[in-house]
């Protein structure tokens, strides 16, 4: 291609992009588009990937993987998505634009350039309109306006009912161009099975994605045209609509922007959802019951404090002891002060990455009230090898990680009374590493520390040791922490 010195970086990525006749590699792709827009960036490459990703995926190019890029129009000829039709659509002739083609219709197109063929590739003729819908919400009626389709000759001709679908496949989704189908509902019944499986495909694959992405959330204009631009040639039958799936998903939720994690709200919506009527009157949902056998078995634990690399211990507690019995034997061993809140939350690994997400599992307040104080250590369901995350003080924030290494059978005898009075207790801990108390140094005498002295470290800019000896009264009125080793 010739050099324009005049070019952007964005218009050069858009040419390169449109002269594909195929998959490329990444690497190919950025040298190309250096090739047409010369920069004197000492890192050349790294603007040019940054762009394809925030401007380009899901709209003119696909990563198929992490290191192949394909057009848009080429990764997606083909593909096929479900539309189900609700009862208003049907009574007025109509296809709702969104969210029949959500993420299917480019940004820079208009639903008036949206062309519609059947399946001997005629024109299906089509308006498009604006519909005024009416909602309710919580604070009171509102109204918003929606681009649908006339389709009503089309719907009659199919005879189309109810319970049928609408097959949409994508031809060219740069004009754009789909074909439409009916799907009867019979049709639908009778390939229930592969949609079951082609559901779960696309579930999984954007489930996949998101345990790939950092930052725990994928936005819906890349995700969905790579999911199905993967899937197009291996499901067995067309799976519903993205959306449908993922509110069937449990792992999964839309916010409207992002598809994220099943369990993860902003406060927004957490505020917001705490004020549905629904969610007022919900009862709390009741706890696991758990056997004889669950109460008796002892959970050995390594925890781990993350301020200090080699500061652990190994600790076993009883399955029908609880995480407030957990959090006040954390705050004796690591000599915390007992008045500060305290929280519990599970790490679950992301996928193959070394990321974890954080599920929220009990917050401690002193006196061992707080949500989810009283849940039992059984009733958590961990494995050897789970993960969660301990911070007690949410102001000096001291955060441990604690792993679950074991589930055994207690080795007390059934007829000994009260076995959980023997537990939690440390069984190993790491070997001491000794701090020496600041000022018997400057004597030249060498005592271990017992405090230390967070008003004199400030003020000198390092740790200050203090000895027992030594605590009063020259740091009577000090702020001293007690030392853990």
């Amino acid at each position: 291609m010739p050099q324009d010195a005049g070019i952007t970086r964005d218009e050069a990525i858009t040419q390169v992009a449109a002269a594909l006749a195929g998959p490329i590699s990444l690497d190919e792709f950025v040298e190309r588009v250096l090739a047409i827009w010369p920069t004197n960036n000492k890192n050349p490459k790294a603007p040019v990937r940054q762009t394809i990703r925030d401007h380009h995926l899901g709209k003119t190019l696909i990563m198929t993987d992490k290191k192949t890029l394909t057009p848009i129009q080429m990764a997606l000829a083909g593909a096929q998505f479900r539309v189900g039709l609700s009862r208003e659509e049907l009574k007025e002739g109509i296809l709702y634009v969104y969210p029949a083609f959500q993420y299917f219709l480019p940004q820079t197109k208009s639903a008036t350039e949206l062309q519609l063929v059947d399946e001997e590739d005629h024109i299906i003729p089509t308006e498009v309109t604006e519909i005024t819908i009416q909602r309710q919400g919580l604070l009171g009626a509102y109204s918003y306006k929606q681009e649908a389709l006339k389709l009503g000759w089309w719907f009659k001709k199919n005879r189309l009912s109810r319970q049928d679908n609408l097959l949409v496949t994508i031809l060219d989704i740069t004009i754009p161009k789909f074909r439409l189908q009916a799907e009867p509902h019979h049709e639908y019944r009778h390939h229930r099975k592969e949609i079951v499986v082609a559901n779960q495909q696309l579930a999984d694959t954007l489930f996949s994605t998101l345990e790939a992405e950092r930052n725990e959330r994928i936005w819906g204009s890349t995700a969905v045209p790579t999911a199905y631009a993967l899937l197009k040639d291996t499901i067995p039958y067309p799976a519903d609509h993205w959306l449908e799936v993922v509110k069937k998903d449990p792992r999964l939720r839309w916010n409207g922007t992002y598809i994220t994690y099943g369990d993860r709200f902003s406060p927004i919506e957490n505020l917001l959802r705490d004020l549905e009527p629904a969610r007022r009157d919900q009862r709390p949902s009741r706890p696991p019951k758990l056997s004889k056998q669950q109460k008796q078995q002892v959970y050995r634990f390594h925890v781990a404090y993350k301020r200090r690399n080699g500061l652990w211990r190994r600790i076993e507690i009883q399955g029908s002891q609880t995480l407030s019995d957990f959090n006040d034997f954390l705050v004796g061993e690591f000599k915390h002060d007992f008045d500060h809140m305290a929280g519990f939350w599970k790490l679950v690994r992301r996928g193959q990455t070394k990321n974890y997400r954080e599920i929220e599992i009990a917050t401690i307040e002193p006196f061992d009230g707080g949500e989810g104080a009283h849940t039992k250590i059984a009733a958590l369901e961990m494995q050897p090898g789970d993960k969660m995350k301990y911070v007690f003080d949410f102001g000096d924030w001291h955060e441990y990680v604690i792993e679950l290494e074991a589930i055994e059978a207690t080795t007390e005898p059934d007829s000994a009374p009260k076995r959980e009075s023997h537990y939690p207790r440390v069984v190993a801990q790491n070997r001491p590493h000794y701090e020496y108390c600041t000022d018997c140094a400057e004597v030249e005498r060498k005592t271990v520390a017992v405090y230390l002295c967070h008003s004199c470290a400030a003020i000198q800019g390092e740790p200050v040791y203090v000895c027992k000896a030594h605590a009063s009264p020259e740091h009577d009125d000090h702020y001293l922490e007690e030392v853990v080793f």
